[in-house]
């Protein structure tokens, strides 16, 4: 059995983000590249298809919402029972007092963000009803209404872009923990879910994009929609390496000049944001040199991208939060097949 006991507790004590010269190179970090490139890809996915259905609230109020929402269910991601009887059971939540909050200095100190803009954040998720207080800190009362139209749609994305990534993973000759969560066809593994199994991958995905959020935050140091439009545009730069086999013969970033560009209507387009903030925040970006305008669009200059890959462990702390995420979801899979086992008779 797959297990792992990485999570929330785990985040202050991290080794330090800075890769020794020694370390480059080596083959795990040619692995943890390319699980990086396919991770980014499902980020962008999931995040982004969120933005574009919530209802009446920014970016950060999403990622201070999701930071605590994950907090609130730090039991059931620890205890696979607990895990089993909320995501299989149909057991009816705990009420309200008896989550697990967590306090506005402890959601600043995880997303890396002033707090004094969390504390004003949160004050307007109060006022709208997503978030509650108790002794225990912050509680998320009901993060589904902070959507547009049906959130089912929204778990049905995140669960659907996990699984792609983890095919696109495998097929690139990667070694990951079985995943029964995916649905099947003639014993093949699609991109998708299985239906029952939504819930638990939200309920354990969750966990895994507020800690890799909140360390490419802490990585470069920019805003939070800043650091998904230099995404964005980073993964249209090497779009062309993510089909195929060819992100298995090139694991190390190629020197600019063979990147492709992006065009800047194609990243307005994808991103759920208004085009005008998006202009701005670009414009912003190419004066920091994050960003370099050439005649086919925009690229991430290699010594940006290299922040991702080369010159930090935060591709490494991908692969870490990224195994723990998947691991836990074979163990559930181990659990609820005990559970569905017909008990022998006495």
């Amino acid at each position: 059995m797959y297990s792992s006991q990485y999570g929330f507790s785990d985040y202050p004590r991290r080794q330090p983000n800075q890769v020794s010269q020694d370390s480059r190179g080596t083959a795990d970090f040619a692995l943890h590249r390319l699980i990086m490139r396919r991770s980014l890809a499902y980020l962008l996915r999931s995040i982004i298809f969120s933005f574009g259905r919530l209802k009446g609230f920014n970016h950060l109020d999403f990622l201070i919402g999701l930071a605590i929402w994950n907090a609130n269910s730090r039991q059931q991601v620890a205890d696979v029972r607990a895990a089993y009887r909320r995501c299989f059971a149909v057991y009816a939540a705990d009420p309200l007092g008896k989550q697990s909050g967590i306090s506005r200095s402890a959601v600043s100190r995880l997303l890396n963000i002033p707090l004094e803009t969390v504390r004003r954040r949160v004050a307007a998720l109060v006022r709208n009803g997503i978030v509650t207080e108790n002794v225990d800190g912050l509680i998320c009362a009901g993060f589904v209404d902070a959507y547009d139209g049906n959130f089912a749609v929204v778990e049905r994305n995140n669960a659907d872009a996990l699984a792609c990534m983890y095919n696109r993973i495998v097929e690139d000759g990667i070694a990951l923990p079985p995943a029964p969560w995916i649905a099947t066809a003639d014993g093949k593994r699609l991109d998708r879910a299985a239906e029952e199994w939504v819930a638990a991958v939200t309920l354990y995905s969750i966990e895994y994009q507020v800690l890799m959020l909140s360390e490419m935050l802490s990585v470069f140091k920019i805003r939070f929609v800043q650091m998904f439009i230099l995404l964005t545009v980073f993964m249209h730069n090497v779009e062309h390496l993510l089909s195929g086999t060819a992100s298995r013969a090139v694991p190390y970033i190629l020197p600019d000049p063979l990147r492709h560009g992006a065009a800047r209507k194609a990243i307005e387009q994808y991103l759920a944001l208004p085009n005008e903030t998006v202009r701005r925040q670009i414009f912003g970006l190419l004066s920091k040199g994050f960003l370099v305008e050439r005649e086919d669009g925009l690229i991430v200059p290699g010594r940006v991208a290299a922040q991702c890959f080369d010159e930090t462990l935060l591709s490494a702390h991908n692969t870490r939060y990224l195994t723990a995420t998947l691991s836990r979801l074979h163990a559930l899979a181990d659990y609820q097949t005990t559970q569905a086992a017909p008990r022998p008779v006495l």
